[in-house]
C-alpha cells in the first residue's frame, strides 16, 4: 500500500470542475484511466473515507480549502497509480 498525504489548496476543494476534467458523479479519477483499473483508491479526510473513483463518496465527505488529505493506494501498479494521483492533482490544481 502506498500512502500519499496533501494539502488541499484551492478555494472550492475538491468538488470543482477544473477544465471540466472533475465530473460529480464521476470521482476525481475517471475509469478510463488505465492505471486505476488495477488499483483500489480511498481518500482521507480527518475521519472520513470514500472511494475517490466514485464521485458522491468524494461529495459526501466535503473536502475544502487547506484540508490535509491521504490518498491510500493498494494494487498491481500501485507505485505507478501514486505518482499519478500526484501528478493529476497537481494538473487539475487542487494541491
Amino acid at each position: 500500500m502506498v500512502e500519499l498525504k496533501m494539502t488541499v489548496k484551492d478555494s472550492y476543494g475538491l468538488v470543482k470542475c477544473s477544465g471540466g476534467r472533475f465530473i460529480p458523479g464521476q470521482g476525481i479519477f475517471s475509469y478510463n484511466m488505465q492505471w486505476i483499473r488495477d488499483c483500489n483508491i480511498t481518500l482521507c479526510c480527518g475521519d472520513k473515507r470514500a472511494n475517490a473513483k466514485a464521485g458522491m463518496s468524494v461529495c459526501a465527505i466535503n473536502v475544502k480549502d487547506g484540508d490535509q488529505i491521504t490518498f491510500l493506494i493498494e494494487g498491481e501498479n500501485e507505485e505507478e497509480a501514486a505518482e499519478k494521483v500526484v501528478d493529476y492533482c497537481k494538473e487539475l490544481g487542487v494541491i
